[in-house]
């Protein structure tokens, strides 16, 4: 009983190995080098949303073997090898959840490929004059001056020194106090 549990558990590992394989690893070991996804043309097309243009079953026979989808002049195969100056595509030995994997990918692929990139705000630019935030004048009167802030903080520091030297004069007071230099 123990010993069948085992074989099931090893034979369900090896058949998700197998027939699970990662999309991505499959095409970079068997597409990538004619092939890319969003990045132009190499030996043969690029494959940015060919899942969305193509059924998979008819991908799958593509890829299996196009020239004899070529031979039949199936339309989309006879343009595709025309549109690619009669290269023929070698016929590649992938199962057809291989090829699901592949188209999955290629899929997912272009799905980032096709999202809006974030663009983000100006950075806000600071000047003796005033924080740039290109907004219309109307709307950035409520923004401090840079040259305000400055002299906050120039204000702030000097009350700091203040603070430090009176408890400094108010230490030294207390230890002349301590060694009886001065009367209470």
């Amino acid at each position: 009983m123990k010993r069948s549990i085992i074989l099931l558990l090893l034979f369900g590992l090896f058949t998700l190995n197998s027939s699970g394989q990662d999309g991505a690893s499959i095409f970079k070991k068997n597409c990538a080098v004619c092939h890319s996804i969003g990045k132009g043309k190499l030996v043969g097309p690029d494959l940015k949303g060919v899942d969305k243009k193509y059924e998979i079953k008819w991908l799958t026979k593509w890829v299996k073997s196009s020239q004899s989808l070529v031979k039949k002049n199936d339309p989309k195969a006879v343009q595709i090898f025309n549109d690619n100056n009669k290269m023929v595509m070698p016929d590649q030995a992938l199962s057809d959840d291989e090829i699901k994997a592949i188209a999955s990918f290629i899929g997912e692929e272009t799905t980032k490929l096709e999202q809006p990139i974030a663009v983000s705000p100006p950075p806000v630019v600071a000047t003796n004059e005033s924080v740039s935030t290109n907004q219309p004048e109307e709307q950035s009167h409520d923004r401090v001056s840079a040259t305000t802030i400055i002299y906050v903080l120039v204000g702030i520091n000097l009350f700091l020194i203040l603070i430090i030297v009176g408890l400094g004069r108010v230490i030294i007071d207390l230890a002349n106090y301590s060694r009886g230099k001065i009367e209470g």
